[in-house]
């Protein structure tokens, strides 16, 4: 249902119901509703209003102080693409590609700590899957990283990965705008 919230099927959503208003003769709502979807479609489709709106989440935390000892990088999971015709960089979506090139940041920092990569998947291979290749690929040793790959949201990030981060040091990486989700989550587990 929160998918149907998202600017584009709600820009879809209030034309159709300008059409349906205008070919019940409803001219007026029809048009008024035809006005607040340019206009939608304006602020949507404009940087400014999703800086404005992700901005504040973005600088919310600091970026991660590499002198903070961790033994283990989290790499929360967010989507990708099981296509082997393309190179492993363009199976993951941007935000995975963002947040594994962030976690392999702070693991090069640590030596010593693990990579843990999440994230499941309906397809063949799950996000922390395809993670975790790209991973080996661009260097990191196998015996390094660790898979959790059944989850299908947040919670379940938090509650599967509680047993592998128990009384560990560990530096969980995800996007900006997710940080204060995904730390709420992760205190309470």
């Amino acid at each position: 249902m929160g998918k149907l919230l998202m600017p584009l099927p709600l820009i879809i959503i209030l034309s159709l119901l300008a059409l349906f208003l205008y070919k019940r003769n409803k001219n007026r709502a029809a048009k008024s509703i035809v006005a607040l979807n340019i206009m939608l479609l304006l602020l949507v489709t404009t940087p400014w209003l999703p800086n404005q709106l992700l901005g504040a989440l973005e600088h919310e935390y600091p970026q991660f102080d590499q002198a903070q000892a961790v033994e283990v990088v989290v790499v929360l999971g967010c989507d990708h693409v099981n296509d082997l015709r393309v190179p492993l960089t363009s199976q993951l979506r941007a935000c995975s590609l963002f947040r594994l090139t962030e976690g392999l940041r702070i693991l090069r920092a640590h030596p010593n700590a693990l990579l843990i990569t999440s994230g499941g998947s309906a397809e063949t291979f799950s996000n922390a899957e395809t993670m975790r290749d790209l991973a080996i690929e661009l260097g990191v040793p196998a015996q390094r990283i660790r898979m959790q790959t059944t989850s299908r949201d947040t919670e379940e990030e938090a509650q599967l990965l509680k047993p592998m981060l128990a009384d560990k040091r560990f530096a969980l990486v995800t996007s900006g705008y997710h940080m204060r989700r995904a730390m709420r989550i992760f205190h309470h587990a």
